[in-house]
Formats: structure tokens, sequence, C-alpha cells
């Protein structure tokens, strides 16, 4: 993984992988976010944007991360950032609010990383300090100018990330991997899909009436009548399934189906064919591969961990959220730009 790269995980995930919100609650950033009035309509690389628990953050401390998301998706071009969604903001827009996330959860969370004394190693230190160089080397100086970067502010960008990654491990160190095969088991299943509501393997919306429900009930046992004669079944998926997708891992926490049809495919033993079976979005008929495909159980287990290791770091962070102070400068974001 290249430098680049890995500033990116480091930076986003904060963001996106431990699912938090810089403001906690809607309530929280209502009563706690201010404008701040100190500042003119005319702004440079030290005017103040926004204070978390006093700490001032000036314009050239976000405009490194500035760079650095605008840096990774260059590729889509320039307009990217004015394409308007379905809200009415842009993409732009959303990018402005990812960025004064990012920071505030940074920083409130080196904060309390620095109340428990948490720090880098002298490995991790002078990891940053190579990353920022190499980060450094690969920047043109048109780049550098225009975000102000320098190592110094690199470097601190790297050791705030890299603490709150810390930080996160050492909250969720005692969490516990209490989650039994049986409870996580992923079937590896094959289905023929009648869809209900929802998009077909066309594109096509579709949403049937309960006459037309009942219609494709009717054709699903019909078609569940001939699978049981001993024909391929991956050959009828194909062939009449109303989705693009005919196989995959159904297991307790899977979110693509239904209660009633997980509970059919978690009791098929290995070349069992269900019966018929449905749930909102689509009537299924399930064929059996395997009964518990042991690595798709393990990355099943794997991920349940994280999203319970998530879930308690989550939880601390709005502990953590509900003394923090944070007022921006509205007269700066309003304005402000991601380009």
């Amino acid at each position: 993984m290249s430098f680049f790269r890995y500033l990116i995980c480091l930076i986003l995930s904060i963001y996106t992988i431990f699912g938090l919100t810089a403001c906690g609650s809607e309530e929280k950033e209502s009563s706690e976010v201010s404008t701040s009035s100190e500042e003119s309509s005319i702004f440079d690389d030290n005017s103040i944007v926004m204070y978390i628990d006093g700490e001032k953050i000036r314009y050239n401390d976000i405009s490194a991360y500035t760079y650095f998301l605008v840096n990774h998706y260059k590729s889509f071009g320039d307009d990217l950032w004015n394409y308007s969604l379905e809200d009415g903001e842009t993409i732009g827009d959303k990018a402005k609010d990812d960025l004064i996330n990012i920071i505030a959860e940074l920083k409130i969370i080196n904060n309390e990383a620095n109340k428990q004394g948490i720090v880098l190693t002298d490995d991790e230190s002078n990891e940053v300090i190579v990353m920022s160089e190499e980060v450094l080397a690969n920047t043109s100086s048109e780049d550098k100018n225009a975000y102000s970067l320098g190592a110094q502010k690199l470097e601190k960008i790297f050791q705030e990330n890299m603490i709150a990654r810390k930080m996160y491990f050492n909250v969720v160190k005692d969490v516990e991997s209490d989650i039994s095969d049986d409870e996580v088991r992923q079937a590896s299943i094959e289905y023929i899909k009648f869809i209900k509501n929802g998009k077909d393997k066309d594109g096509n919306q579709v949403s049937l009436t309960e006459d037309q429900i009942e219609v494709k009930r009717n054709e699903a046992q019909k078609l569940l009548n001939q699978v049981k004669k001993g024909q391929s079944f991956i050959s009828f998926a194909k062939n009449n399934s109303e989705s693009s997708d005919f196989k995959g891992y159904i297991g307790n926490y899977s979110s693509g189906f239904g209660e009633d049809v997980i509970k059919e495919a978690m009791s098929l033993k290995p070349g069992e064919i269900s019966d018929v079976c449905e749930d909102d979005n689509a009537i299924y008929i399930l064929y059996c591969i395997k009964s518990n495909d042991k690595k798709a159980t393990q990355a099943e287990k794997e991920r349940v961990l994280d999203l319970k290791k998530n879930e308690i770091f989550s939880q601390k962070y709005e502990e953590w959220i509900e003394n923090a102070e944070i007022m921006l400068n509205d007269d700066f974001w309003n304005d402000f730009k991601v380009s």
C-alpha cells in the first residue's frame, strides 16, 4: 500500500469505518455548534475556521485535508464537486461536511487520548516522518503552495490519525470474540428469485399488486415442481431468476434477505431444495450447496466482531463528544468550496 493510499485510509477511516458523526446527535450539533464572529469575510491561512475544546483550527489546518480529499478523487475530474445530488446539495457540499466531521472527530479523539496518556512510540513517530517526507516528495510545488503543505503540517496530520487509531484499538482491546460459528454460519445457496418490489435484472423497477404477487407464487410453485424432478438447479436459476444475482451466502445477519428466507436457508442440508419462501421484496426457491461454508463463516465472524467493536467505540465517542465544545465560523464555511 502506498503512503498516499495509507494516508487516505487513515483520514477517511475515522469517518467511514468508525461510523461516527462529528457533532454527535442532531441535538448536540444544534446546541453546541455556533458561529464565531471574530473573522471578517476575507480569509487567509491564519483565519480561524472552527474551535474544538478551545483549540483554534485555522484555514491552513484544513487545507491539507482538502488536498488529500481532492487528490484522492482527482480521476473523476474537477466537475465532480459541482455534481448535484437528489437532496439539492452538491458532492462538494457533502465533502465540506466530511472535512468538518473528520477534523472534529480527530481532535476530540486526540484530546481524550492525551488525557489517557496514549502517545506514539519512537518507531511510530519515525513512521510519521517517513510518510510525511514521502508525500512531500510526490507533491508538486504548485500543490504545496496552494494547500499550505509542509513537513510540520503533514506530520501533525499523520500523528493525529495514528493516535486516533491507537485510541480505537485501546478502547476495543477487551472486546471478546465470543461469537460462535453457529451464530455466524454462512450457507452457500443458489436461488431462483421472483421480484415483488425492486429492480429486475434489466434494471426495470417492479412493484407488484397482491394479485400479481399471487400469480408469481403460483409460477414459483410450478417451477419448484420441475426443479425437484432432478434437473440442474443452476440452469433453472440462470434461465428463470428475475434478478441478476442467483447465488451467494445467507446467514443470520444477512441484510439482503428477510427473516423467513434466512430461516429457510439455514434449515437446508447440502443438496436440499426449499419450499417456496418469500420476504417483502421477493419470492425465492433455494438450493443448498453447503450448509456451512467455513471460509465465508470465518469472514462473517470477523465482520460481526468488527461491528461489535465499532459499536463499543461509537458509544465511547458519544460520551466524549457530550463534553466537547465545538464552534464553527459560519461565514467561512458558507463561502468555502472544495476544489
